[in-house]
């Protein structure tokens, strides 16, 4: 199984689940990303319940001063 693979199974795992998926779509689509593993894992792992810019900082996802751009993601 190529590493690509892995990451989509990871996805599909975490959209299986209707509230893990659910709470998948909404932080990809404010942290403007489709099908991150990070946020798929991330899902599944870190306190839901805080505010999604202190999970950003958390993770790293803190865009670059006036550029649209992440700092650290991988994208499939």
């Amino acid at each position: 199984m190529r590493i690509l693979d892995y990451g989509r199974k990871i996805i599909e795992e975490v959209m299986s689940d209707k509230y893990y998926a659910a709470i998948y779509r909404i932080a990809c689509e404010e942290l403007k990303l489709k099908d991150s593993v990070e946020v798929a894992i991330s899902v599944v792992r870190l306190p839901l319940n805080w505010k999604l810019s202190r999970l950003r900082g958390l993770l790293g996802l803190t865009p670059h001063k006036g550029k649209n751009i992440i700092t650290s993601c991988v994208h499939i």
